[in-house]
């Protein structure tokens, strides 16, 4: 969707600030009828050795233009702590660079 309308924009209405949230959720283990599959897992990378680690937190991703008003949704992560937070930083501002857009600032509302 980025891609689509980034076409059509002028190098200030490029201009972008990247977006994050981060809401505590309870941690516990679903099972969903539908996809056949137990959720409340963290959706990050753990050691295949080790039993993953159970979601603590709901992390959203969005980036909203500074000059034009647009925004949109890049993604949302479940996580079990906030050290795996860099990775999708870097993720969520490379994602953006690849659809022409510039960020200029980040906004976490965290601690």
């Amino acid at each position: 969707m980025l891609k689509i309308t980034d076409s059509r924009m002028s190098e200030s209405d490029r201009l972008c600030v990247l977006l994050i949230d981060e809401m505590s959720i309870k941690p516990r283990l679903t099972y969903a009828n539908d996809l056949d599959c137990v959720d409340g897992f963290a959706t990050v990378k753990h050691n295949i050795k080790e039993d993953p680690p159970f979601a603590t937190q709901a992390l959203v991703f969005m980036a909203r233009g500074i000059v034009k008003n647009w925004k949109q949704v890049l993604g949302y992560h479940f996580t079990s702590s906030s050290e795996d937070l860099q990775e999708f930083i870097h993720e969520a501002i490379e994602i953006l660079h690849i659809c022409e857009l510039e960020v200029v600032s980040i906004v976490c509302d965290q601690g």
